[in-house]
């Protein structure tokens, strides 16, 4: 019984997971769509040419990938249906940290965190999704915020 109930709970939790990767896999090959995969080699040479000391630095030298689908180009009806799709997205294993209206735009910020460590940030507008994983402290992104919105 315990091995059934495990391989349920397995299955489920696979499906949710699949959802964020379901519509990076749905969209990608709209016409018009825009797609960028920036993976852990490209990342590396990434993080040689961010070898300052400063916060944003920092915190570039804690990105492992990010991945960018972008449907600014696609017919309306494609953009439509994918910001009915993202309201009422519930990524898995992550929480919601700030939902906002932007101009026209809905954005949301969700985040995996782990302690005070954040490995995942997905980041969701009308018509654009950008995943970033990595180790991010909260401390850093806080500093490098304030230190962006100070200048």
């Amino acid at each position: 019984m315990i091995w059934i109930l495990t391989a349920l709970l397995l299955m489920a939790t696979g499906g949710m997971a699949q959802t964020v990767n379901g519509l990076f896999n749905r969209y990608e090959d709209e016409p018009g769509a825009e797609c960028k995969n920036l993976g852990p080699l490209l990342m590396g040479l990434v993080k040689t040419f961010a070898a300052d000391k400063s916060e944003e630095g920092r915190v570039i030298k804690s990105i492992k990938s990010i991945k960018v689908l972008d449907l600014e180009e696609c017919a309306p009806e494609v953009r439509q249906e994918f910001a009915q799709k993202t309201r009422n997205l519930k990524p898995w294993g992550m929480e919601l940290l700030v939902q906002m209206k932007d101009e026209d735009d809905n954005v949301s910020i969700w985040g995996k965190m782990r302690r005070n460590t954040v490995r995942q940030l997905l980041i969701v507008t009308d018509d654009k999704m950008v995943r970033i994983k990595g180790k991010f402290d909260l401390d850093k992104i806080a500093n490098m915020l304030n230190s962006t919105q100070q200048k």
